[in-house]
């Protein structure tokens, strides 16, 4: 006796041979092709919910599958958007390289080892300024007035020098050079602001090595 449609119940979306027979599977080609009037006949509502879960389970997976497949290009992009944020806050862009890092050198340090190599910067921090200078030829940038925090709180003195930010962050494997450090206005590096903001291209690309957003 021919199996009826209406006796094929839906199921998790595994594998079409698993649960689909012949007939239905040619019923959604049809759809597919738009010959529509005959296949709707054949298809009835639970198995085209079925379907439905099994298409969008495939699409899911090839999405997946090409993440999986280019994680270098998606971590490039987001360097590329986060540099660019970087230069638009800065004021001394141009002594920021288009490519001041290898993408393939990023790495998610755990909070010890950037406790040990912020440490390490506030040691050096003074000669590493001095470096930066002569190799840019300028001079380190200094507050020409008081900066207040956005609750209203003195976080930088009038005179004193601008802010280091690391290009390469100490936490994404970054290191302590002179060529690895930019000028940056309190404004844009204090705390959860500017640079370091949610959801900025800075704090995007720690989230994809890993982290949590600060």
């Amino acid at each position: 006796m021919r199996r009826e449609i209406s006796e094929v119940k839906p199921v998790e979306t595994k594998s079409r041979e698993n649960y689909l027979d012949s007939s239905v599977r040619k019923a959604f080609e049809r759809l597919q092709e738009g010959k529509t009037e005959r296949a709707e006949n054949k298809l009835d509502s639970s198995v085209r919910k079925s379907f439905e879960k099994l298409e969008s389970h495939s699409t899911y997976e090839k999405r997946l599958q090409q993440k999986m497949e280019n994680p270098e290009k998606d971590l490039q992009k987001l360097v590329g958007e986060y540099l660019k944020d970087l230069k638009s806050k800065s004021e001394c862009a141009e002594t920021i390289p288009d490519k001041p890092f290898e993408v393939s050198n990023l790495e998610k340090r755990t909070p010890e080892e950037n406790a040990k190599m912020r440490e390490e910067f506030n040691d050096n921090k003074t000669q590493l300024k001095r470096e930066w200078e002569k190799i840019n030829g300028l001079q380190w940038p200094k507050y020409k007035k008081d900066i207040y925090s956005a609750s209203g709180n003195l976080i930088r003195k009038a005179g004193s020098d601008y802010d280091a930010h690391h290009i390469q962050p100490l936490g994404m494997g970054g290191n302590n050079e002179a060529r690895n450090i930019t000028p940056l206005n309190a404004e844009v590096h204090y705390d959860k602001q500017g640079i370091h903001a949610l959801g900025s291209p800075y704090s995007k690309l720690d989230q994809a090595l890993g982290g949590t957003q600060i």
